[in-house]
């Protein structure tokens, strides 16, 4: 046997060994999660990321059955599942060995001649299918199916791949060629099927743990849908119905003028993950403590998907940034969690086109709820990404709101190129600033789309569709720009627009200043929920505890009566923020230990300090932030570590050096 037949066939054999380890691993973590659910099946997940990059995904769909969440709960879940994703591999990859084979004969050829035999370059080939695969596995999907595999996957793959060599050494010593090429095709053979059953399980499969608890019962049919939807990046004062001057939010206009708008919205922070986390669990970011890309919510936290279908929902998210990802958490309480088929992944993050492929795919869940017999009410989370930066809408969003611009600024690169920077021209930041307005006029108008597929399918009346955001943006109003930088008003000030016509008389206009704390237990007020024991933040101060605003909406109780809430925000351990109707604290942690208060009432911009100038009443304010600091809980999160390729993603984002 020459050495290239015997390095291929032992290349094949190798294969088997490590795609065994894979799978085994996965195995493993699978009968110790009996309650996980795969979310996608196989390689799936990058095949549809990369159409949704070259945006031909809602064209390209992906056959229905890859898309399904599967339940190893349901009788046979496993094995169906395992069955499906072999299958679907197994083509991904035998289509890989395709492509494969010309280059390494090419190769074969320049090694040992034009003559040079054809087969040896088909073990190789099937090695390089599937080896190559199962070995990313290590690195390219830890994440998704979370960090248990680092304290012994390297001892099962390396013990795999000695045996092997030491079975091969054997067989070659002990037995005769014809007798070896038998036993290393059965073993190649075996290789193949098991390097398809480890992807399956493993690479870009990506297993969420999801406790699957009871369903409830099934309510009454008058039981309202509830739709939550969250933009990305989306300051207040950019939007129409809020006296923004240019027509950049009309589908959300409607939806204002057709149900309720709150004035005055904050954030408990001012970057994604925390403030969404605020959003789903009504606690502060000292209560939940997923501040950082390296915490996982406590899986003991009660989370408003999980209330919802704890009273009979069914429940499915489907979001696009890389800090909404299941692995912090965010998975805990649905039925489906779709964050892989729009959210854009390293380079592609600050670049990527969501909003069609986040509307297809909540469309055909749609379509699928609808033929369910019979039908659970719906709660559903939808996390639109476009109006982050970087800002570069599709034409015509583009030159919508600047068409004579002439300069070379435009919106690439925004966190990091040299073209945006404090010193820059008047003219050239006003164009940046229109970029952004285009990007938001063109997530209103794939939401306008949304809402007339829900009209088409007489759902949009019946259902509570609330709009909101997780921060804002700032362009240089204190010198900054983005965001996860201060916790000035650009970045805390969010929507919240909500309608549902059996419940609010619309036009409505809430004024007082409610928190991003409030949303949740809103939306179980509005759809006959109540808001169960330990959920939220609680505290003997009404001012500070999360509250049901519903009554407020339906007429029930007059807001003005009401105490008026507090709003704490904070960004990691730099720096925290009270703001309160009138007034806003300012502690500062670093660099230096200082304060900084804001009459809201005269000075809006936040553009003048009045700390030195009103000591008392900086010290007053103070007294109210540790009060309401001594509801801080220990952090009971899990240790995340983030896979290289979504470290990548979050650098390219400017979330990490």
């Amino acid at each position: 046997m020459t050495r290239l037949r015997a390095f291929a066939w032992l290349l094949v054999v190798a294969t088997g060994a490590t795609s065994w380890a894979v799978l085994s691993e996965s195995l493993w973590f699978l009968e110790h999660a009996s309650s996980s659910r795969p979310r996608e099946i196989g390689l799936s997940w990058w095949l549809q990321s990369t159409l949704t990059r070259l945006e031909l995904a809602p064209s390209l769909r992906l056959p229905a059955i890859v898309e399904h969440s599967q339940s190893f709960e349901e009788a046979g879940g496993f094995w169906r599942f395992l069955a499906m994703g072999m299958a679907w591999n197994l083509t991904l990859c035998t289509g890989l060995m395709i492509l494969a084979l010309p280059v390494l004969r090419l190769v074969n050829r320049r090694l040992r001649g034009p003559d040079a035999p054809w087969h040896p370059a088909i073990p190789l080939g099937v090695g390089l299918a599937f080896l190559a695969p199962a070995l990313l596995h290590r690195w390219f999907d830890m994440a998704s199916i979370g960090s248990y595999t680092d304290s012994f996957f390297p001892e099962v793959a390396a013990a795999g791949l000695a045996l092997t060599a030491l079975g091969w050494l054997c067989l070659r010593v002990l037995t005769s060629e014809r007798a070896l090429r038998r036993g290393v095709l059965a073993v190649g053979i075996v290789g193949t099927v098991l390097g398809a059953g480890s992807l399956a399980v493993g690479t870009g499969m990506a297993v969420t743990t999801v406790p699957v608890d009871a369903q409830g019962a099934v309510p009454q049919d008058d039981r309202p849908n509830v739709l939550l939807i969250s933009i990305d990046s989306l300051r207040a004062d950019h939007l129409s119905s809020y006296g923004y001057p240019r027509e950049t939010t009309p589908h959300l206009d409607a939806l204002a003028r057709e149900g309720a708008r709150f004035e005055t919205v904050i954030s408990s922070s001012s970057w994604t993950l925390p403030a969404h986390m605020s959003l789903l669990t009504s606690r502060p970011q000292f209560q939940h403590h997923v501040d950082t890309p390296r915490e996982r919510l406590d899986s003991a936290s009660l989370t408003l998907p999980e209330i919802f279908r704890k009273a009979g929902y069914t429940t499915a998210a489907f979001v696009s940034g890389p800090f909404m990802r299941a692995e912090y958490g965010f998975a805990q309480g649905f039925d489906l969690y779709d964050d892989y088929s729009a959210t854009p992944a390293g380079q592609a993050s600050t670049l990527a086109i969501t909003s069609p492929q986040l509307v297809a795919s909540l469309n055909a869940y749609l379509d699928r709820w609808q033929h369910q017999q019979p039908r659970r009410p719906f709660f559903v989370l939808l996390h639109m990404w476009d109006a982050h930066y970087d800002y570069i809408p599709p034409a015509p969003y583009d030159t919508l709101f600047d068409p004579d611009y002439t300069g070379s600024v435009d919106g690439r690169d925004f966190r990091f190129g040299p073209d945006v920077h404090p010193d820059m021209s008047a003219r050239d930041l006003e164009h940046v600033i229109a970029l952004y307005d285009g990007e938001i006029r063109y997530v209103d108008e794939h939401l306008g789309q949304l809402f007339d597929s829900l009209r088409a399918r007489g759902l949009f009346d019946d259902s509570i569709v609330a709009v909101t955001a997780d921060h804002g943006e700032a362009f240089y109003e204190h010198g900054l720009k983005g965001h996860r930088n201060s916790l000035y008003d650009e970045l805390l000030r969010i929507p919240l627009l909500i309608r549902h016509p059996p419940s609010i008389d619309a036009p409505r206009v809430v004024t007082p200043q409610v928190r991003i704390i409030d949303i949740a237990p809103t939306l179980m007020g509005l759809a006959g929920l109540a808001t169960p024991t330990g959920f939220g933040l609680r505290s003997p101060d009404p001012r500070h505890s999360a509250r049901d605003l519903s009554s407020w909406l339906t007429g029930e109780a007059d807001p003005a009566a009401a105490p008026p809430l507090l709003a704490v925000s904070q960004l990691d351990e730099r720096l925290l923020a009270l703001r309160a109707n009138r007034a806003k604290l300012v502690h500062n942690f670093e660099p230096t230990d200082r304060l900084e208060l804001y009459d809201l009432a005269k000075d809006p911009a936040e553009a003048h300090d009045l700390a030195a100038e009103f000591p008392t009443r900086s010290a007053q304010l103070q007294a109210e932030l540790i009060d309401f600091l001594r509801l801080r809980e220990p952090s009971t999160t899990t240790p995340l570590r983030p896979d290289p390729f979504h470290q990548e993603t979050l650098r390219a984002l400017g979330y990490v050096e």
